[in-house]
């Protein structure tokens, strides 16, 4: 990353003070002044001093201080919004990102239109690798209209994950964003490892299931080295992104949470699954899992760009060909982030 010159230091300086703080992770005045009215407006609506007091100005002075140390603005903020939801953020658990809301929504949609499953039939989903119960509370609140039995289940192996999932919950009950859950329509979030023997069976894992979403640890050790930013290596979960090693799994490190995936759809059998993943390339090779795994008699395969309602750009293509699978649909525009697969 170039050095920001001093000439750009002394004008931000001459602004605020604290946009100076800010520039080193910002980059630019206009961006460090935007996030710097954010911060500012997070300590005047959670301050419980008088306005303008000198507690409010050191709290405001130490936020920045953290963000322009590169903290993610999230974390010090403490919430990033998802769709229309107000998911609450902390250090431990990866940060949603706006391509997860992409195509969370665009699958609710989908849904709710009765695309994959008649409406109005009972639902359950199953989220894998919750983290901040964003994904799993997005669906809650898109198909509670249309589905008068719902159940949404968020999984989680990490306890934090789980605590905030949970919190997340009332915090979206409590600013009613989200539906209080109630017999016929609920949303729990559990901690359970993915790779239990527990999910292999369909009576231990609950019985059916109608969808699988999953946004897992799909980065390569290298990968996580060298292309995520210092921001996600220092400040976000590895656990989160890098899945751990098993030599066992037959596929690449960064794949093994795929393979898992399949063998659990194959067992639960659901009726949709979508799966994020980390580009095209990603993409192609969960696929060919897809078609050696499941096979392709009674299962349809696309990938989702990262905005799956847009309309692809020109050079954008829209199929793929994948070894063993054939001619494989791609939809939206931007890169590879998802493959859906579901029953014919």
């Amino acid at each position: 990353m170039p050095r920001l010159p001093p000439s750009l230091i002394w004008k931000a300086h001459s602004i605020s003070p604290l946009a100076a703080t800010l520039l080193p992770v910002c980059r630019n005045i206009a961006s460090a002044l935007a996030e710097l009215r954010w911060i500012r407006e997070h300590v005047q609506s959670t301050s419980r001093s008088p306005s303008g007091s000198q507690a409010d100005d050191v709290r405001l002075r130490r936020l920045c201080r953290e963000r322009g140390k590169g903290v993610p603005l999230q974390y010090v903020l403490g919430t990033q919004p998802f769709g229309d939801l107000e998911i609450k953020c902390r250090p431990g658990v990866l940060i949603p990102r706006p391509e997860p809301e992409a195509y969370t929504t665009h699958l609710s949609r989908l849904l709710v239109s009765g695309h994959f499953i008649p409406r109005h039939q009972p639902l359950r989903v199953l989220d894998f690798c919750t983290g901040t119960g964003c994904i799993a509370l997005l669906l809650y609140s898109s198909l509670c209209s249309s589905s008068p039995r719902l159940a949404v289940t968020g999984v989680d192996i990490s306890p934090l994950a789980v605590s905030l999932s949970k919190a997340n919950l009332k915090h979206n009950v409590a600013l009613g964003l989200v539906p209080s859950p109630s017999p016929s329509q609920s949303v729990t979030f559990r901690q359970s490892d993915i790779f239990s023997p527990h999910w292999s069976s369909p009576v231990s894992a609950g019985g059916h299931c109608d969808v699988i979403i999953s946004n897992p640890p799909y980065i390569s050790p290298r990968g996580f080295a060298t292309d995520c930013s210092r921001s996600v290596r220092n400040y976000e979960p590895k656990l989160a992104q890098v899945p751990r090693p098993r030599p066992d799994s037959g596929v690449a490190q960064e794949d093994v949470f795929y393979a898992r995936l399949l063998d659990i759809g194959a067992a639960v059998k659901p009726r949709v699954m979508l799966f994020e993943v980390g580009g095209m390339e990603q993409a192609v090779r969960v696929v060919a899992m897809v078609g050696r795994k499941l096979g392709t008699e009674e299962w349809e395969v696309e990938v989702w760009r990262d905005w799956p309602d847009a309309r692809p750009a020109e050079e954008e293509g829209t199929t793929v060909l994948v070894d063993g699978v054939g001619e494989v649909l791609v939809r939206g525009s931007g890169h590879g982030r998802s493959v859906l697969v579901y029953r014919m």
